[in-house]
């Protein structure tokens, strides 16, 4: 009978993790993301005044207004906010109030001045609409310089960071800069009621073991 509990409580444990959970990816209302930036390079570099840049733009080109974005909870970490942001298409906000997007235009950005410090921390949210037939919707973040030109990066458009969201979900990827040096880290954050569901499963399976053990 210990042989047959312990299978079956390793079944359940096992259904909790592989069969119960969806992935967030592609089952998720919304796509999470926390975004580290290294500005340290930046500093007093000649390049300068240098601007954040955000654009999230439709696939499709026809402005469908399935989608939102918002980016959010910004630190500066020695640094800070300039001037006013300059936005087009679906963009509202600032860096300091906040940026929010809808793809109601081909083209929906949203860049502002910024004084670099050591780092530069903020958090992105995405919905996960996708239009049938359409290319997807893309987010993207990228530093531009004096000039309004983006800093050359190994990205997708010399960006830092893109999300791509398609029928997959969303597919996040990023670049770095040489000269100036800007790199980033960005870790995916999983959904409260994804974790909530992972935790109820766990407890659940264990709570199996340790009865029939």
């Amino acid at each position: 009978m210990k042989s047959i509990s312990t299978s079956l409580s390793a079944l359940v444990i096992t259904a909790a993790l592989g069969g119960l959970l969806p992935a967030p990816a592609v089952h998720a209302a919304t796509a999470e993301y926390d975004v580290s930036v290294n500005t340290s390079a930046l500093v007093g570099n000649p390049s300068g005044p240098f601007s954040l840049d955000f654009q999230f733009n439709d696939g499709a080109g026809t402005g469908d207004n399935n989608n939102t974005a918002s980016v959010s909870g910004f630190v500066f970490n020695g640094g800070l906010a300039t001037g006013s942001p300059t936005l087009s298409g679906g963009a509202t906000g600032s860096l300091a109030a906040g940026l929010h997007f809808s793809d109601s235009s081909a083209l929906n950005e949203a860049y502002q001045g910024f004084t670099p410090g050591s780092t530069l921390t903020f958090h992105v949210s995405l919905t996960l609409n996708v239009a049938p037939g359409s290319a997807p919707d893309l987010f993207s973040f990228g530093v531009l310089d004096s000039s309004l030109a983006n800093l050359p990066t190994t990205g997708f458009g010399d960006s830092l960071f893109t999300v791509e969201i398609g029928a997959s979900g969303a597919t996040f990827a990023t670049g770095t800069s040489s000269s100036p040096s800007v790199t980033v880290n960005v870790t995916a954050v999983p959904e409260p009621g994804v974790w909530a569901t992972a935790t109820g499963a766990l407890l659940i399976g264990f709570g199996v073991w340790r009865r029939r053990r």
